[in-house]
């Protein structure tokens, strides 16, 4: 009980901020020998006060139009902060702190430039819904970035007095918002500021909003359950999906990947969807997508504050907006099957943080195996991860050849930042051609290759 007191008291009403820039820290009272210092205080006292009076009259208005929080419940909170931390969340780089550190610009409606935001996504809405889907979600509002962890829902979490258990499991618990918040501040080391859910119902609308989302089926997807009426038929190819066809995309995992190529899948439509919200056609429906999403799910964000992440999304996409998964392994604990995430994660938010303020990546970086050691492309793949690069092995080896190098497909800048991780050159081309069955449309959304031989050394 004491477990619930503790973290129940995150999703409680809590007064609005109006999205003001945050009050200066309390400073000593001058002496009387530094008249001069005085007067610079006392003027920059008056700044602040202008500067929160104008916010207040720019912002105040459409802030009132609140939101439905996801408060105990479901209870009725209007935009309350979560303000959940974990164990790590001390750990935040310099870049982190930078962030921090920079000015919050007028309208801001966080009034704060680094937010971290946990989006739940379960299949139906209603309390007791285990969760498909977990990500944190890092918003540098002052550079105009933003990065994606996806937590797999397998992965054993503590639950505090419930014991342990996995987290998508968590979310269907009593204080399960709290419990999932909680687990991904300690996993990642983020302090949570606010929580998201999203049932397919809201997902599908949303999509149907924006006329449908541009994805590029990896293969054909047929699943048949008939105790659900359930039905998926997807064909292979790049296509523009409604709603009801990304519902069965993001839902599908009845093929040899199972759950994690559903999480695969999952990151590829959120990509996909941010490309899509930075179309000249679909910048007008962002407010109405926005307060959509608002009225429809449960949020602790306010209607503004979920427009200026769909803003954000839409500048993100088009600089390489980061996606990660959570370090980690699946493994046997006890009589279950589940996902153990790795001590290396305990600081990720922070070195999230630190890759967005470094500039573009691309979204995903595919690792051939050129060489004769076994596992010599995974070794890379950890590499690039640690330092906050979404990469991924390939499935199959390729040919052999002597020297290590990055090849970018259609982003130089992406692929110098990776040739620099890895200490090796980049070099322009269509596609390797000792790389089995990569062609610019195989490689899942990869910009850059990385194709690795025996000379790799490391770095």
């Amino acid at each position: 009980m004491k477990s619930q007191a503790r973290w129940s008291r995150f999703f409680e009403p809590a007064p609005q901020d109006y999205g003001l820039p945050p009050e200066p820290e309390p400073r000593p009272t001058p002496t009387p020998a530094a008249p001069p210092r005085t007067r610079t205080r006392r003027r920059q006292r008056l700044l602040w006060r202008r500067a929160a009076l104008v916010t207040m009259l720019c912002t105040g208005p459409s802030l009132l139009l609140g939101a439905r929080s996801a408060g105990g419940g479901g209870g009725g909170a209007r935009s309350a902060s979560v303000g959940v931390k974990g164990a790590g969340s001390g750990l935040t780089t310099g870049a982190g702190l930078a962030a921090a550190a920079l000015p919050v610009a007028a309208g801001n409606p966080f009034g704060a430039n680094l937010v971290h935001l946990v989006v739940v996504g379960t299949a139906v809405g209603g309390p007791e819904q285990c969760a498909d889907a977990v990500y944190l979600a890092v918003a540098d509002l002052a550079r105009q970035r933003l990065g994606l962890v996806a937590i797999p829902r397998e992965t054993r979490v503590a639950l505090g007095d419930q014991g342990s258990g996995q987290l998508g499991g968590a979310f269907a618990l009593r204080d399960g918002r709290a419990l999932v918040c909680q687990a991904v501040a300690d996993l990642t080391g983020a302090e949570v500021h606010h929580f998201a859910r999203l049932d397919l119902a809201a997902l599908q609308a949303a999509v149907d909003t924006l006329g449908g989302v541009r994805l590029n089926v990896e293969a054909p997807l047929r699943y048949r359950d008939q105790a659900q009426d359930l039905t998926i038929a997807l064909e292979a190819g790049e296509q523009r999906l409604d709603g009801a066809r990304v519902g069965d995309y993001v839902r599908f995992k009845a093929d040899a990947r199972g759950e994690h190529g559903r999480r695969e899948r999952q990151t590829r439509f959120l990509l996909a969807a941010a490309r899509g919200l930075g179309q000249p056609e679909r910048l007008a429906l962002l407010p109405k997508l926005a307060q959509a999403l608002v009225d429809s799910g449960e949020t602790t964000l306010n209607g503004p504050q979920m427009l200026a992440l769909a803003q954000l999304a839409a500048r993100a996409a088009r600089d390489g907006l980061v996606t990660l998964t959570l370090p980690g392994r699946y493994g046997q604990v006890g009589a279950a099957w589940c996902y153990q995430a790795d001590a290396s994660g305990a600081d990720l938010a922070a070195r999230l943080a630190a890759t967005l303020a470094a500039g573009p990546l691309p979204p995903v970086v595919t690792v051939y195996n050129a060489s004769d050691r076994l596992g010599l492309d995974q070794q890379v793949v950890k590499r690039l991860q640690a330092a906050g690069v979404e990469a991924v092995a390939a499935p199959e080896p390729a040919a052999q050849r002597k020297t290590t190098s990055v090849c970018e497909l259609d982003s130089p800048a992406a692929a110098q930042r990776v040739a620099d991780l890895l200490g090796v050159q980049a070099e322009p081309c269509a596609a390797p051609p000792d790389c089995p069955g990569l062609t610019p449309a195989g490689t899942a959304g990869a910009a850059v290759v990385v194709v690795v031989g025996s000379d790799y050394r490391g770095r």
